[in-house]
């Protein structure tokens, strides 16, 4: 336990450490964050619109609303024939977990637009943090500096982080825990780290692929995890998961992204194969193909614990494992929206141990396909256009690729350490 402490200490103690020596040079990329959001904001106007006075976040008007009906004690989920009180006109029902209703309530305290920019704010923060929290990871050696500079420039200019911010949405927030997982379970607190994607999987439902995961690889955390959705479930009430889990089957049932999905439904039906097969007969290849991906990584997983310890508690290994959960988050679900690219964060962390510094013509096509999956949709304007719409439909295909040579590294990687035993 000791040993578990002292490695949480050396951690905290860097980030201290960064914090201080590198405190203005922070403050002046959140400033560029906060100034080249004024300009999304205020001039391109992603997806907000102006009603009665208020900004119309897409998404975070519904979580802004929903914490008002959670605080007078109202039904969530409500059909879109029982609209009440609170809630306006132009906003559909509520289709997240119960959890995020509750956490938004202090928002829904505060003017809408003023709230707003306080979110905004707050997930500013939260994705700084992210990458900070990264940083602090033993296989970055005496890179941390680069990295933590070099992510954030790479998502200053990729669509990805603006459209999140310009709809309100909350993945940021399933980053940051995540990464919270990642950090408390390199330095050897399985606790918090189970306590951490729990939380998470009860924000959005795709981090429970985490917990599948470590029921494999670290039965504590396991435990954990799932102790704390008991906890929570119970606090919130069984029936409000309920209610959440039959809205959720007919929102996502009948609906996809089209050319914004990031998901492998996205790469199966969309305006190319539309003519070809209908939209049930696509989500019976999409479930045929989930159950291939997910059986192969079981599988690899399995294979993997048979190694030594050495390569288990190894940062470098255990950030690639980490990349290959969160590219199956974005393209597993039918509905993956193009700000769930947010948590390739832990992809290009993962990378950046093998590309930096190795110029190496195999690395190049990896380059480019992370190229693809942050900027494709970049020229907004061009996705109508039938010649450069193919790029936005193939973006699930890019992420899939990425997804086998995370693979291959992933295995090469875990070998070497069993050689080097």
């Amino acid at each position: 336990m000791e040993f578990f402490y002292k490695n949480i200490k050396i951690k905290l103690d860097y980030i201290k450490n960064f914090t201080i020596n590198n405190f203005f040079i922070i403050l002046f990329c959140a400033s560029i964050l906060l100034l080249l959001f004024g300009v999304a904001f205020f001039n391109m106007r992603l997806n907000i619109n102006i009603t009665n006075g208020e900004a119309v976040a897409s998404d975070y008007n519904s979580y802004y609303y929903a914490a008002k009906h959670a605080l007078a004690g109202d039904n969530l989920y409500f059909s879109w024939a029982q609209k009440i009180k609170f809630t306006p006109e132009f906003i559909d029902r509520y289709v997240y977990p119960p959890l995020l209703a509750y956490i938004f309530i202090p928002f829904s305290l505060l003017n809408f637009n003023f709230s707003f920019l306080i979110y905004i704010i707050f997930t500013i923060f939260l994705f700084i943090a992210s990458i900070y929290l990264l940083s602090a990871s033993s296989f970055l050696k005496n890179t941390r500096f680069k990295f933590f500079f070099s992510i954030i420039g790479l998502f200053l200019f990729s669509p990805i982080l603006w459209l999140h911010i310009a709809r309100g949405q909350t993945d940021i927030i399933i980053l940051f825990l995540l990464t919270l997982c990642f950090f408390y379970y390199t330095a050897g607190n399985k606790y918090l780290a189970g306590i951490s994607v729990g939380i998470a999987a009860l924000l959005k439902l795709t981090p429970l692929i985490f917990i599948a995961y470590f029921l494999f690889k670290d039965i504590k955390i396991f435990f954990s995890s799932c102790l704390t959705i008991i906890i929570f479930s119970f606090l919130i009430g069984i029936d409000k998961i309920a209610d959440f889990f039959k809205t959720l089957y007919s929102f996502a049932n009948g609906y996809s992204a089209g050319a914004m999905n990031n998901g492998l439904l996205g790469l199966i039906y969309n305006k190319y194969t539309a003519s070809y097969y209908s939209f049930s007969t696509a989500k019976i290849i999409y479930f045929f193909l989930l159950s291939f991906l997910i059986y192969f990584f079981i599988s690899l997983v399995l294979k993997i614990k048979k190694y030594n310890r050495k390569s288990q508690e190894s940062d470098k290994v255990i950030i690639f494992e980490f990349a290959i959960l969160v590219i199956l988050m974005i393209i597993i679900p039918t509905v993956s929206w193009l700000y769930n690219g947010v948590y390739i964060i832990f992809a290009l962390s993962a990378y950046w141990g093998i590309r930096y510094k190795n110029i190496d013509k195999k690395n190049f096509f990896t380059d480019g396909l992370f190229f693809l999956i942050l900027s494709s949709p970049l020229l907004f304007p061009l996705k109508s256009n039938p010649t450069f719409s193919g790029l936005f439909a193939l973006r699930p295909f890019y992420l899939l690729l990425l997804l086998i040579i995370f693979t291959i590294y992933y295995k090469k990687l875990s070998l070497s350490y069993e050689k080097i035993s």
